[in-house]
């Protein structure tokens, strides 16, 4: 219908043909194809104008478009083209659209043609005979489905049948190759019978055969041929024929092992020396090896050739009679060389150890037995046999046979089960207590020695890795090995280390320095002794490496934790106790360099190299950190030197204040040598240096120089800023005294330049000159003087030179200004005095403020001269009758109250002195001025005020008497002694005092002085209350009786 429907457009006329199949009730009226309007060109190449042409050469003309020629089999675009190539290529195209245009118009009727069929075929359907048609067709379909069923069974029966008599053939053949192999193993059984018979009782032929070969090699026919004969009985079964022939291969059996240990016996027997021995020997063995007989061979090794020898060189008597063993050194020439064993050396004897001589030469000679007696036998059995059975064990594909443990040694094991296994049982049997020398670590680490070079001798003949581990798992190996206590054998040393320093530590004496480790203390030197001692050759174990490396980082760790405790500084004034903690302060301080220093390079030298090659740089830093603590300590050792050092260097700076003063009493224009002084400030550092100090490294002692010279320095700088402010405020004070007095003082009439600044320059050239030869003197020491803090002492020197010479100037500058300015206060401040010199001497109040002015003016009213301002306002004389008054009252009151007298006590009896009564007010002068001693009867109403004494007492300061007005706790209080107090004696006043009944003991006054944090001990509390009683009388004792030994002292201040 498709191709009906797709007809040439360009030939619509074509009748269309119908289907064959399609009834005609099913046909359909077909719709007219569309036809397909030609192009021009196709019109002119189609039409004929052969009329029009007659006579002219054809025009080239194209096949026209059509179904056929497209939809062909044998379309082709190249000719389709060539035919078409006159055409244009915009006309070709314009025709092939059409063309296309005309296939989509056919095709959309196709679809609907189809479609309009198929509907009426449903329709169709309904109204035609399909039941009849179908039971038609079902008679015919089951008459043929019952003739192949029936074919089918006849095929079944057919196979069964044939699988019937195939199944009778197999059987056949089976029972007829189970009696060839019954009847072939009856023949080798014959035949192992008769070969294993004696010559003259076996056939003729056979013996004449045999005859020519070896017992080795016969054995190995035989061998064969029975191994021939296991295979047979082993695939004939479990039939009643075989179990008959079963005792006649029992018999065989038990005569061939028989004759195969005889045979290897008797090649065992002989010399390894001899030319067959090799030989036969390897098929003996291999021999052995096929029929599975590998224990059979290592018991006969061991019966026949290593327990008669074991029991010949290994016994209780073996080490103590001379043993003469071959030499290691040449082997015979049968030896192979893998068996070639180097003899083991003999170990030097130790002073504590016995001689390694006899075991030694026990070991060799077992060496020597495995080599010269054994080599040959071990050799084809270990090596030559077992790189055979090796290389069978490999796949016809080429890889190996995985089957069974990697681990697992195929073969002969002699050098393990009989040859190590005999000898170990006989060492830890027979020489047990001598080799492992239980309690004895010097002999036991020789032989422990031994025993593993020994052991290691014996490893190496094992030819793989296998067969080594086989051998390192064995029990005897295990056994002999476990047997050195190594655990007891570290306790020991472990006991000798520590028993070693804690006897150093209960010596506690120190070596003097010097010896031969370099240590000042025995307990450092033990401590290093102990720690090397563990690396020696003669203690370290390599398997107790561990072991060894955490006893020695205990015992670096341990050399500062159990050093003697750190002495405290020294107390007081107690020289010796001070320089005792100086030289134990510097010998803890080179023993822990040392100790670092050494530890170092025993580490380096001797540790690194025997630990695990992955730990040995981490090994370093952990080395480093254990003696961390060892020297901790040192910083602060270091510390408290250079403290004791300063404070004895800093006694001599006090002589620094005295340059100035010398350079001015002497007459010498200029210094021409250091003050007497100088060289004795770094005395103490020479002497520590060159005495205790010299047992430190030398970068310590500089170390410790540029610290005590750099304090010094410093504190001499101080000093001399110090000195220069003073001096600055003396020439002020001079040169205001000389220029600008107030009342009655002529101004000097010396110029600037007088003597004062040459002296000031001498007194500049000798400081620079002590600070120059302070400066050599630090350099002998080492110190570096221009990193130092000299340096900046003479920048100080040369900065204070400039400072000074510019201060001078300005001075005088400013002199001649305040010269003018106070000549005009000279004369207000007279014409004050003048105007209110009544109310000054009334008043005490007003007189107070005036004395306070002239304080904060800096005008002493009682100095100047024969004429001060108290002269002219005629207080002089009465302040002095005063200070008589007030020495007259302290006279009287010492005996009772001791060196001290309350202010107010005073004041009352200087009152009660000058009105010779109890009255608040006393005489007073008048402006006249009355002599001193009118003024204690003449009687005006001036008050006498706690100033008014202290005036007096200032006035009668320039006496030298020693009195002064004190403050004890909370009360003044008058001292009128000449001495110089203390102030502990003041505190004891203080502290009676300040209980209500005016009295303290000895207990009470420590009580007293905790207050502040710091408590007296008991003795400076009894040395400030005697010096308070005894020398300065200041405070009376009561003594009460308490009990037969006890006497209670109370101490009352008087007052």
């Amino acid at each position: 219908m498709a191709e009906d429907a797709l007809q040439d457009p360009f030939n619509p006329a074509q009748p269309t043909t119908a289907s064959p199949s399609r009834p005609t009730t099913l046909s359909l009226p077909s719709k007219p194809a569309l036809s397909h309007r030609p192009s021009f060109t196709t019109v002119l190449s189609t039409a004929d104008l052969s009329a029009a042409v007659e006579g002219q050469v054809d025009l080239p003309s194209a096949p026209p478009l059509s179904h056929e020629a497209l939809a062909g089999d044998d379309f082709d675009a190249s000719e389709f083209l060539l035919a078409r190539r006159h055409t244009p290529l915009d006309d070709l195209r314009s025709e092939l659209r059409g063309y296309l245009a005309t296939l989509r118009t056919s095709l959309v009727g196709v679809i609907n043609e189809e479609y309009e069929a198929f509907i009426g075929l449903s329709l169709g359907l309904k109204h035609a005979a399909v039941s009849q048609s179908l039971a038609t067709i079902h008679r015919p379909v089951l008459s043929i489905r019952g003739e192949v069923m029936r074919v089918k069974d006849e095929l079944e029966n057919m196979r069964s049948e044939m699988s019937g008599v195939l199944d009778e053939r197999k059987e056949v053949r089976e029972m007829k190759a189970m009696m060839r192999r019954l009847l072939a193993t009856e023949e080798a059984v014959d035949k192992v019978e008769g070969l294993l018979k004696p010559a003259g009782e076996a056939d003729k032929s056979r013996s004449l055969d045999l005859a020519v070969d070896s017992p080795a090699k016969r054995l190995e026919r035989i061998a064969s041929e029975y191994t021939h004969m296991l295979y047979l009985v082993e695939r004939a079964g479990n039939l009643p024929f075989v179990k008959a022939l079963q005792p006649r291969i029992d018999r065989v059996t038990s005569a061939l092992r028989t004759d195969l240990s005889s045979l290897l016996s008797a090649i065992l027997a002989g010399s390894p020396s001899t030319p067959t021995y090799r030989e036969e020997l390897a098929i003996a063995l291999r021999t052995f090896l096929s029929l599975g007989l590998v224990s059979q061979v290592e018991d006969i090794v061991r019966r026949g050739v290593v327990r008669p020898f074991v029991k010949h060189a290994i016994h209780r008597d073996a080490l103590s009679s001379p043993i003469d063993s071959p030499a290691l050194s040449s082997h015979p020439a049968h030896v192979p060389p893998s068996y070639r064993i180097e003899p083991i050396a003999v170990p030097p004897a130790h002073r504590e150890g016995r001689d390694a001589a006899p075991l030694t030469a026990l070991y060799n000679r077992i060496l020597a037995f495995v080599s010269h007696d054994c080599g040959v036998l071990l050799d084809v059995a270990e090596r030559g046999l077992a790189s055979q059975h090796d290389r069978r064990s490999v796949d016809t594909d080429g890889a190996v046979s995985k089957d069974g443990d990697a681990e697992k040694v195929e073969g002969f094991e002699i050098l393990t089960n009989a040859l190590f296994d005999e000898t170990g049982t006989a060492l830890m049997g027979e020489l047990g207590g001598v080799i492992y020398a239980a309690g004895r670590p010097t002999v036991f680490h020789q032989n422990y020695l031994l025993t593993t070079v020994f052991v290691s001798r014996i490893e190496s003949l094992s030819p793989t890795l296998a067969r080594l581990t086989s051998l390192r798992s064995h029990s005897t190996y295990t056994t002999l090995l476990k047997r050195f206590q190594l655990p007891v054998y570290f306790q020991l040393r472990f006991k000798d280390a520590v028993t070693s320093v804690e006897r150093a530590f209960e010596v506690g004496q120190a070596s003097g320095g010097g010896g031969a480790e370099g240590f000042v203390m025995s307990e450092s030197e033990a401590a290093f002794k102990a720690l090397r001692r563990c690396w020696d050759e003669d203690v370290w174990l390599e398997e107790l490496a561990g072991r060894f490396w955490r006893l020695t980082l205990q015992l670096a760790a341990s050399a500062g934790n159990s050093r003697p405790a750190t002495p405290g500084p020294a107390s007081g004034n107690d020289e010796v106790s001070e320089e005792t903690t100086l030289r134990q302060l510097t010998v803890l301080i080179a023993d822990a360099q040392t100790m670092e220093r050494k530890v170092l390079e025993l580490f380096k030298e001797r540790i690194r190299g025997r630990l695990p090659a992955d730990v040995r740089d981490e090994a370093g830093d952990i080395m480093r950190d254990s003696l961390s603590s060892v020297t901790a300590i040192v910083p602060s050792l270091s510390s408290q030197i250079t403290t004791i050092l300063i404070k004895r260097c800093a006694e001599h700076l006090k002589l620094v204040r005295s340059v100035a003063s010398q350079v001015r009493a002497s007459t010498r224009k200029g210094p021409s040598e250091p003050s007497y002084f100088v060289h004795n400030i770094l005395k103490e550092v020479r002497a520590y240096l060159g005495g205790p100090g010299r047992v430190v490294e030398e970068e310590l002692r500089r170390r410790l120089a540029t610290v005590v010279v750099e304090d010094i320095a410093g504190r001499y700088t101080s000093i001399l800023s110090t000195q220069k402010k003073t001096e600055d405020s003396l020439r002020w004070l001079k040169k205001g005294r000389q220029g600008l007095s107030f009342f009655g003082r002529a101004a000097s009439s010396a110029s600037p330049a007088d003597d004062g600044s040459s002296d000031d320059d001498r007194v500049k050239m000798q400081m620079q000159l002590d600070v120059e030869t302070l400066a050599k003197d630090a350099e002998e020491l080492g110190v570096d003087v221009e990193g130092s803090g000299l340096s900046s002492l003479q920048r100080h020197l040369d900065s204070a030179d400039h400072y000074t010479t510019l201060g001078t100037s300005l001075a005088a500058q400013q002199a001649s200004t305040l010269s003018s300015q106070l000549s005009t206060f000279q004369s207000a401040l007279s014409r004050f005095s003048s105007s209110h010199r009544a109310k000054i001497l009334s008043n005490p109040e007003f007189r107070t403020h005036f004395s306070a002015l002239c304080a904060e003016l800096g005008v002493d009213p009682l100095g100047g001269g024969s004429k001060g301002l108290w002269d002219k306002m005629g207080l002089t004389d009465w302040y002095y009758a005063l200070g008589v008054q007030v020495v007259d009252v302290c006279l009287r009151a010492r005996e009772r109250g001791g060196g001290l007298v309350a202010l107010d006590e005073v004041i009352r009896e200087v009152q009660k002195l000058r009105s010779g009564k109890h009255v608040k007010t006393v005489g007073a002068p008048k402006a006249a001025g009355p002599t001193p001693l009118e003024a204690s009867s003449t009687s005006t109403s001036s008050e006498i005020t706690e100033a008014d004494v202290q005036r007096a007492i200032e006035a009668l300061e320039p006496l030298g008497c020693g009195y002064s007005i004190l403050t004890v706790g909370s009360k003044k209080v008058v001292r009128c002694s000449p001495g110089q107090l203390d102030r502990d004696s003041l505190v004891a006043v203080e502290a009676a005092g300040s209980t209500r009944r005016g009295a303290v003991t000895a207990e009470e006054l420590q009580a007293y002085t905790g207050r502040d944090g710091i408590k007296w001990d008991v003795e400076r509390v009894e040395r400030a209350l005697e010096k308070a009683v005894m020398d300065d009388g200041m405070l009376w004792v009561d003594e009460q009786a308490g009990d037969a030994i006890y006497v209670q002292r109370d101490y009352y201040a008087p007052g």
